[in-house]
């Protein structure tokens, strides 16, 4: 593998895949809402396109020397019944668009994400509970249609973390709880997790993309490297970075999904290696 195509590369997760990809001696052509910012000494290893507004794509946006493309396009803002439009550009239509990208020759393998929301604590795929699972659920149906003519990667995500994160996630709801000296609502705090570091994420995404080619659908788990309760992350992040929180813990109702993630089989010569303590003090 000589270069990878990333679409939703302004994302969290590309904007770490993108660094990680040209230190490990690959091109790179980042496909984003907007531009990412690029170290002076990766410029030349490293092309850009734009999506339109609505998440859409061309044919002119493919780079067809590319030999894998990634799907990380996501929907913007609030998931629900009002982003309909964008829920089905963003989810669906680009997915389908980057396939049938594969089916003609522009790429010999795609990779597109799921989430252990999907399955229950013995792997069974269960019924979606939101809309964001329903949406990984539908992908895996249109991934199904695909696979058995070109390759195809379906990487289960967990909860990821690391530094310029700008999304509304556990951790940031913290700091902003400490800045702000409000209470903070949460569950009992007992569901497990399993949090993984940006630097080892891209790393998975990058062993998936050099497996070798096989025709079919392929599905691995990318956690990270140890399980701990939502309790247990809070209390060591708030100890390690000094910060007070009005925590009320219960005060909410556990999450639909399930509380003690299934985790199957990993991507082959990969294993996250961060831990929760030690990636915290990088952000």
């Amino acid at each position: 593998m000589k270069s990878i195509a990333l679409y939703g590369a302004s994302s969290f997760t590309g904007q770490a895949i993108v660094p990680a990809a040209v230190k490990s001696g690959l091109r790179v052509h980042a496909v984003g809402r907007t531009p990412i910012q690029v170290p002076p000494e990766f410029v030349g290893h490293v092309s850009q396109s734009r999506l339109a507004d609505d998440s859409t794509f061309t044919f002119t946006s493919y780079d067809k020397s590319a030999d894998v493309a990634v799907h990380l396009i996501a929907p913007k803002g609030i998931l629900d019944g009002a982003s309909a439009r964008d829920v089905v550009n963003a989810g669906m239509a680009s997915l389908i668009s980057l396939f049938e990208a594969a089916v003609s020759g522009s790429y010999r393998r795609v990779i597109y994400t799921g989430s252990y929301w999907q399955y229950g604590e013995a792997g069974d795929k269960v019924a979606a509970t939101t809309l964001y699972s329903a949406l990984k659920n539908a992908a895996d149906e249109i991934a199904l249609f695909y696979a058995h003519r070109i390759d195809v990667i379906n990487l289960i995500l967990f909860d990821s973390y690391g530094p310029n994160d700008p999304r509304q996630k556990i951790l940031s709801l913290v700091d902003e709880a400490a800045q702000s000296g409000k209470p903070l609502d949460m569950t009992e705090g007992q569901q497990y997790l399993w949090p993984i570091y940006s630097g080892d994420l891209a790393e998975a995404f990058l062993a998936a993309a050099s497996l070798d080619s096989k025709i079919g659908l392929r599905r691995f788990w990318i956690p990270g490297p140890e399980r701990l309760t939502l309790r247990q992350m809070i209390e060591t992040y708030c100890r390690s970075r000094k910060l007070t929180v009005d925590i009320h813990w219960g005060a909410r109702a556990y999450p639909c999904h399930t509380s003690n993630p299934f985790v199957g089989v990993r991507v082959p010569n990969w294993r996250a290696k961060v831990t929760f303590d030690r990636g915290i003090e990088f952000l």
